[in-house]
């Protein structure tokens, strides 16, 4: 559960935060979006407007819980950016500007005073949700989805790599992880004999570990990508394969056909069979397991049993 701003803490956020972008030359009334928190740190959240109502961005601000999480988000950003270079890294946003600002007072939950200390944030120029309306989601995402795919093959060829000097240890901490997660022990305990023995010798890639369609902005103004990809707090450059393909296929509707295909793709790119795909796919979930912070042991678990039965059921087509 995240925190509930009381009283008006969401206002003395916002006018600080206002104040804050005005040194940076940017002008505008913030609104918060009251968007559920799935965890105890998720940030709150504000939409820019100009003068006229038009929005020109959004402000993402860290909570209590963890005062350097939006910072660090900005930092992981800029580094998958350069990892992917200035095509396929065009579908990152640069921050119109970032920096630290004092947190107001405020109640969490319990009841207990929490704020002071300085809080780190971001503005991000405005971008179009996926809509969410039914229907129009569903033609959006199936317009989106020939890019959306085609992007991650690229990303991923462009940075698959063999890793650094302790990759093996880094995949086996993964694996005996996800072998607790009762989803494919056998299949754990073979991808762990076949990483031993040298059958599989898996590379490392890009990974954004939250690509769903949530985190998909529509950016008509880019014809090869129309697409942004935001929230790229939990990416990591030496990350662990399959796993996003997964997600963004689940969240976008990708038929079960045309994901095996891009299974195919994938496995054609790491030089792997469909079951060392499969390891790959356990070997980042139990990476994700090893760095859920404040995310919801029950929320990732039902997550990851469902990627598990996405990914077999295309790969027994």
């Amino acid at each position: 559960m995240g925190y509930v701003y009381q009283g008006n803490f969401s206002n003395v956020l916002a006018r600080g935060l206002e104040e804050s972008l005005a040194a940076s030359g940017i002008s505008g009334k913030l609104v918060s979006l009251n968007l559920p928190n799935m965890a105890a740190d998720a940030p709150p959240k504000f939409l820019l407007r100009d003068p006229n109502g038009n929005a020109t961005g959004f402000v993402l601000c860290s909570a209590w819980r963890a005062p350097e999480l939006i910072g660090r988000g900005v930092t992981r950003a800029e580094q998958a950016r350069y990892a992917l270079g200035p095509d396929l890294g065009q579908v990152i946003l640069h921050s119109l500007a970032s920096g630290q600002i004092e947190a107001p007072p405020g109640t969490a939950p319990d009841g207990s005073k929490c704020g002071g200390g300085r809080l780190t944030y971001t503005a991000l120029p405005f971008r179009t949700p996926v809509s969410s309306n039914r229907i129009v989601r569903y033609f959006q995402r199936r317009s989106l989805r020939p890019s959306l795919f085609k992007w991650l093959r690229e990303a991923t060829i462009k940075t698959a790599h063999d890793g650094p000097s302790d990759a093996k240890s880094a995949f086996s901490a993964a694996l005996c992880e996800a072998s607790k997660l009762e989803l494919a022990p056998d299949a754990a305990a073979n991808a762990l004999r076949q990483l031993d023995s040298h059958q599989w010798k898996p590379k490392f890639v890009l990974a954004h570990n939250d690509l769903w369609i949530g985190n998909i902005l529509r950016d008509a103004s880019n014809a090869r990508f129309p697409f942004v990809i935001i929230d790229w707090l939990g990416s990591a450059a030496d990350g662990f394969a399959i796993f996003d393909l997964i997600r963004i296929a689940e969240s976008s509707g990708l038929p079960q056909r045309e994901l095996r295909s891009e299974i195919d793709a994938h496995c054609q790119i790491l030089d792997c069979t469909h079951e060392q795909a499969g390891y790959y796919l356990l070997a980042a979930l139990g990476h994700v397991a090893l760095n859920l912070e404040e995310f919801p042991w029950v929320r990732f678990e039902k997550m990851a049993k469902s990627c598990w039965r996405t990914f077999t059921g295309a790969c027994a087509r």
